[in-house]
């Protein structure tokens, strides 16, 4: 595994310009990045556990992220539907708890490239949660955004990914509205901090 610069038991996230080449910047990601393949004629409950297989992981460890995609990501409704027929949104969430499950046993480094899409707010705090619970088993947890108020939710430290070469990097400090501007060329501003105090943001109103 190559050398990295992202730490066990942390949650980075990488907020990048549109348009930004991640792996020009962190060619170490390369080999971190693991979609795994889904059938779309075969069911959620299925396609979970050919993903677990596929881990290595034991199963007292795979029944435990099992239950855990599960339940945060409110799959118990569909596990007996088809992939191909569900919603964008479910389709996501599917990928997500497979892309999790699959991790092998060993902790290392997870690699999840905008995890958020097509959810709602409250599948995005599940989404955080989940996400910091692979986090307390040992891994590096690396997530790309493009959503700052998000971030800032999800991550203990930030690489902000500029279009000229440019890396900002640090904890919550780092996610000030000069450097968000900039990196965005918007215009963003502060919003009301969450009531655990993460930084919060909006463009015209609307949370960013």
């Amino acid at each position: 595994m190559p050398v990295h610069p992202f730490k066990r038991h942390k949650v980075s996230v990488i907020l990048q310009a549109y348009d930004v080449d991640l792996f020009g910047h962190f060619s170490e990601l390369s080999q971190s990045l693991s979609k795994f393949n889904l059938d779309p004629d075969m069911n959620v409950s299925s396609l979970l556990l050919q993903a677990g297989h596929s881990s290595g992981a034991d199963e007292v460890l795979f029944e435990s992220r099992s239950e855990r995609v599960k339940t945060q990501l409110l799959l118990e409704s569909i596990l007996q539907r088809p992939f191909k027929t569900l919603s964008r949104g479910e389709r996501q969430r599917v990928q997500l708890a497979c892309d999790l499950v699959s991790r092998p046993n060993e902790p290392s480094l997870i690699l999840i490239e905008e995890p958020c899409t097509a959810m709602d707010a409250e599948f995005k705090r599940r989404t955080v949660e989940l996400l910091r619970s692979f986090k307390e088993e040992g891994y590096a947890v690396v997530v790309t955004l493009q959503e700052a108020s998000l971030a800032s939710r999800m991550g203990d430290y930030f690489y902000l990914l500029g279009t000229q070469d440019s890396v900002v990097e640090g904890d919550h400090s780092v996610l000030t509205v000069a450097h968000l501007r900039q990196l965005f060329e918007v215009e963003v501003e502060s919003a009301e901090p969450t009531e655990e105090g993460y930084p919060q943001f909006t463009v015209s109103g609307s949370s960013f």
